[in-house]
């Protein structure tokens, strides 16, 4: 627990000093993404139909295309950075269309009005549209380049390293539905990862 305060701790440090002193302002965003996913593990264990133990340990390179867009809502702190809060419609991977909400920070060094490197955390969870059950925890990192205009109006060109936590419904024949029922699932999991490019209008 004390690793995970001094952490915290040390982050806000780190956004107080990067951030800089300035007057705060609100702003709106909206992002389209497309990103290809390249990476998948998935480790399962369940009882069969028959009652035999079942365990999967699958590690794939898998790539596959996606597309999503966000619209934001933030709030500008100090001449250098923002906090903002996103949602909309995101595709991850097969039967995985998310409809998240995401907290963001982003921090452009030489000034949010400026053109220049930025980049950008974010972290939250989403609502798995196919399976309204599954909220899939989910962060992403974000490096690129502000191109400012006048009037706080801007767009950042980013390239995205993401990823996504699900406890996927597990697919079996033995089973006269196809899928392995809850009460029979010892060990669901799988992470998506992902790269990709994003074009973000900010105003």
């Amino acid at each position: 627990m004390k690793r995970y305060l001094l952490s915290i701790l040390v982050l806000l440090s780190v956004c107080a000093t990067l951030c800089r002193a300035g007057e705060p302002g609100v702003s709106f965003g909206l992002e389209w993404g497309y990103s290809l996913s390249y990476f998948n593990l998935r480790q399962f264990n369940y009882l069969d139909a028959e009652g035999s133990r079942v365990n999967v340990d699958e590690r794939l390179f898998k790539a596959g295309s996606n597309a999503g867009i966000l619209a934001s809502f933030g709030l500008n702190v100090g001449e250098r950075c923002n906090f903002s809060i996103s949602s909309g419609y995101m595709g991850v991977e097969d039967n995985v269309r998310l409809v998240p909400l995401i907290a963001g920070f982003t921090c452009v060094p030489a000034g949010i009005a400026e053109n220049g490197f930025v980049f950008n955390l974010r972290a939250g969870a989403g609502m798995n549209v196919l399976d309204h059950s599954r909220i899939l925890p989910l962060a992403d990192i974000g490096l690129g380049y502000r191109i400012a205009f006048e009037n706080n109006y801007g767009i950042d060109l980013k390239f995205i390293f993401r990823g996504v936590y699900d406890h996927p419904s597990i697919f079996d024949p033995t089973y006269e539905s196809g899928y392995v029922p809850v009460e029979n699932i010892r060990d669901d999991r799988a992470i998506y990862l992902s790269v990709g490019l994003s074009a973000a209008f900010n105003f």
